[in-house]
């Protein structure tokens, strides 16, 4: 979807899955390990949505704090959050 009429607010996902194997949780079995967007493809995504009209952005994701772990260097939620400011 490209945009939804009368929005300010996108959604974009940068992470799925989780790695932790909580007890009570079947997210992990359900999703399956935790896997990131790479950040150029967040960046491209959000700069669509601004483009759109969005003047917000929300940053989603089954367990967000793991993003970046599975990526080269490793960057974090706070660098993509920087990237994208």
């Amino acid at each position: 979807v490209d945009a939804i009429e009368g929005r300010a607010r996108a959604y974009v996902q940068v992470q799925n899955g989780c790695d932790h194997r909580c007890t009570f949780c079947i997210i992990p079995y359900g999703r399956g390990n935790s896997r990131s967007v790479p950040m150029g493809a967040v960046v491209e995504q959000a700069r669509k949505l601004v483009e759109s009209g969005y003047s917000e952005i929300v940053l989603t994701g089954v367990d967000a704090t793991s993003y970046g772990a599975d990526l080269p260097g490793k960057p974090s939620l706070g660098q993509l959050a920087k990237t994208l400011l």
